[in-house]
């Protein structure tokens, strides 16, 4: 299999030598059960009859549940993405790949700690098994080689959904100050992980034989 650019990944890590501590860096105390976590205009029930119905709290209480699954969701793709890449570190990797993969695991861990730690500021009651992620996006996140074609393929949309709905939210005015501290957080160091998957997903492209790549 190709390399990845390897001029790119020592660039990555020189840019996440500055590492900020997530959990430092946002301002828990603004995460309150008295304001809105997620716009109105992006939850579920926006636009149906039964979200007019709802009172006030009761909207703000939705967004707050809503929140949080977002949080389920990202600390299960930051922990399968960790589990994977982990495999991959041995003595005979490039040593750009082998240290920029570092660099990345210690800002997913700390995404997936500021992601526990937006949990827990919500004091919600919620049951441990209320999510539960998609079963194909789960197989496939387990199963597909790690390295290959189809891993960094789901690894760059993985990584791109949420960024876009990242920067979505950070647009949007009256964020509550919490939310835009973990959205902010997330997009610096995601715009380092795309460009990183990207570079892998080219590099296996490269690597498979031109009748795959006619197809």
């Amino acid at each position: 299999m190709q390399n990845a650019d390897h001029a790119l990944l020592r660039q990555l890590s020189e840019n996440s030598q500055r590492y900020r501590d997530p959990l430092a860096a946002v301002d828990w105390a603004r995460l309150d059960a008295d304001s809105f976590w997620l716009p109105e205009p992006t939850l579920s029930l926006h636009g149906l009859a039964a979200y007019e119905d709802l009172a006030l709290d009761v909207r703000r209480r939705l967004s707050q549940y809503e929140f949080i699954n977002v949080m389920h969701a990202g600390l299960w793709l930051e922990r399968v993405f960790m589990q994977r890449l982990s495999r991959r570190l041995s003595a005979r990797l490039p040593r750009a790949e082998y240290q920029y993969f570092l660099h990345e695991m210690r800002e997913e861990a700390g995404h997936s700690l500021m992601f526990l730690r937006a949990m827990e500021s919500a004091g919600l009651a919620v049951p441990p098994d209320a999510w539960q992620p998609p079963r194909v996006a789960d197989w496939l996140a387990r199963r597909a080689p790690a390295g290959g074609v189809l891993f960094w393929a789901a690894t760059v949309v993985a990584e791109d959904v949420p960024d876009k709905f990242n920067r979505h939210l950070r647009a949007i005015d009256g964020v509550n100050p919490a939310v835009r501290d973990i959205c902010t957080l997330h997009c610096i160091d995601e715009a380092r992980h795309i460009a990183a998957a990207r570079a892998q997903l080219e590099a296996a492209l490269s690597s498979l034989p031109r009748p795959l790549l006619a197809l």
